[in-house]
């Protein structure tokens, strides 16, 4: 039996083969080797079971102690108790038995340490996808679309009146959704000289029967306020003509 820990292969050996020596006199240098394993397999020492403790002996059918007393259990048991003991200290005490079970006893509580924090990050894991799914539930979305004309080619904000022609259609009053060109010039004229219509109101007015009767002006003509065009192609002839 080698209870001795070593990293030397030599004297690994050495404590094997200590074991392995036969008797006294029942061998001879003038022997050859078939004479010699008839002598000992004749003599009281015909063979030798060599125990190894510590695991240093190097032969795979070696039988440790661990793997003697723990035999029919599983392989990372005896691992463990084999483990244990190379690790105890020269002149501790060491009960093989005993190792075998506090190495059962050490992988069942990894094991069921391992289950319990599995199941406390599924249960995470739940506790997480419920919230999610509450907050999700609880949430109430509106969306609200607002929209702005700009000037064509600038991006700047203007305000458009609704009798402009940019606006193209009246949003007030008894032609509300009609076309500013499509309003009668008499219900226009009425526009003009109302005293409550707003001073938009008048001016968008006044340009639309300008611009029926043909003397609405033209824009840059002695700084008075420049005609309003209803499409991108009157604005288009409008920056040709101020150009030229």
């Amino acid at each position: 039996a080698i209870y001795r820990p070593t990293k030397s292969k030599g004297l690994a050996e050495q404590m094997k083969g200590r074991g392995c020596r036969p008797l006294r006199g029942c061998v001879t240098s003038t022997m050859s080797r078939e004479e010699r394993v008839a002598a000992i397999a004749a003599s009281a020492k015909p063979d030798c079971m060599v125990i190894d403790l510590v695991g240093v002996t190097g032969m795979a059918d070696c039988a440790s102690t661990a793997q003697i007393i723990a035999e029919g259990k599983e392989d990372v048991v005896i691992e463990r108790a084999n483990r244990n003991m190379l690790a105890k200290k020269p002149g501790e005490s060491l009960d093989a038995e005993e190792e075998v079970r506090k190495a059962q006893r050490e992988i069942d509580e990894e094991r069921e340490q391992a289950k319990e924090a599995a199941r406390l990050r599924r249960e995470e894991e739940r506790r997480r996808e419920d919230f999610i799914a509450r907050r999700r539930e609880a949430m109430k979305a509106s969306v609200t679309y607002t929209s702005r004309p700009v000037v064509q080619g600038h991006g700047a904000k203007q305000r458009v009146s609704p009798f402009s022609h940019k606006a193209a259609m009246m949003q007030y009053g008894k032609y509300r959704g009609k076309k500013l060109s499509e309003v009668p010039s008499a219900y226009l004229q009425r526009i003009t000289t109302w005293d409550q219509a707003r001073w938009q109101w008048k001016r968008q007015a006044q340009d639309e029967l300008k611009r029926r009767a043909g003397t609405a002006p033209r824009a840059g003509d002695n700084g008075q306020r420049p005609k309003t065009y209803a499409s991108a192609d009157d604005i288009n002839r409008l920056l040709q003509e101020s150009w030229q």
